[in-house]
């Protein structure tokens, strides 16, 4: 399979049109180190901390040489060059690591200054809301969702501790499904974005939480609870939530689920 590299490497900071600086209200002083390393270095196979596989500067900076080296390893069938690009590739990523490690350092008294003004501006009542959007879950058992009331049900922060999941939100993915006329189902799954099981696949394993496309509907109209913590986790874009509308391949349907991104419109 084709290793598709974006050529910008701030691709992984700009998650979304709608909200352009979640990525930095919603992550960790950790977590914007990595994301630092991996606009210097490139967020490339054997990296980690990216949705997106992205060039970095250093790749500007080597004339994107060793990325095409890369590349060339990833997409060729031919057992004859793979051991070797293999090799220099490996070697090519030390280099690699050292600059995005060394230059990381150097700015990480900018990073800090960085997420602390984050934190002020950022309610931390935001974090906890989105944190509490209900959904349901599959029982294999049964072979059926949860027939529990959603409105009771569980929430994500409780999914995420149940299933133990390490890493916080950025552990976690969604897919945007379409489960019929102006329904449709936001399921996370823990994992990364190239994940390619069927939707049937990642249903049993997913939290999902339903999502309608008309104008006030979400649950039902009196919700106002778990619309204002569905507009939380949107605003922060908890793995990818926004993202996955956005990129949605009908457009009349994408712009009726973006109204949804804020519940008060």
């Amino acid at each position: 399979m084709t290793m598709t590299i974006s050529p910008s490497p701030f691709t992984g900071i700009i998650e979304t049109q709608k909200y352009p600086h979640a990525r930095t209200q919603r992550t960790s002083f950790f977590q914007k180190l990595l994301d630092c390393f991996n606009v210097v270095a490139g967020a490339v196979p054997f990296f980690l901390g990216s949705r997106t596989r992205h060039a970095g500067i250093f790749d500007y900076l080597t004339f994107g040489i060793p990325l095409l080296l890369l590349k060339l390893y990833a997409d060729t069938n031919s057992p004859f060059l793979s051991l070797p690009l293999g090799i220099i590739s490996f070697l090519l990523i030390i280099p690699r690591a050292v600059f995005g490690g060394v230059v990381t350092v150097l700015f990480s008294p900018l990073i800090a200054a960085v997420h602390g003004i984050s934190l002020l501006l950022t309610n931390k009542k935001t974090h906890t809301d989105a944190l509490q959007v209900r959904g349901k879950r599959w029982l294999v058992e049964n072979d059926t969702y949860d027939t529990t009331d959603i409105s009771k049900g569980l929430t994500l922060g409780e999914y995420m501790q149940q299933r133990g999941i390490s890493g916080g939100v950025e552990a976690l993915d969604v897919r945007l499904c379409k489960t019929g006329d102006k329904a449709f189902e936001l399921r996370f799954i823990q994992g990364r974005y190239e994940d390619d099981r069927s939707d049937d696949e990642i249903v049993q394993d997913a939290f999902t939480v339903p999502i309608n496309t008309t104008k006030k509907g979400y649950l039902t109209d009196a919700d106002d609870t778990q619309n204002n913590n569905l507009h939380a986790l949107f605003t922060l874009n908890m793995a990818g939530a926004v993202k996955a509308i956005e990129e949605y391949k009908d457009d009349t349907e994408k712009e009726a689920l973006l109204l949804r991104v804020n519940p008060h419109m």
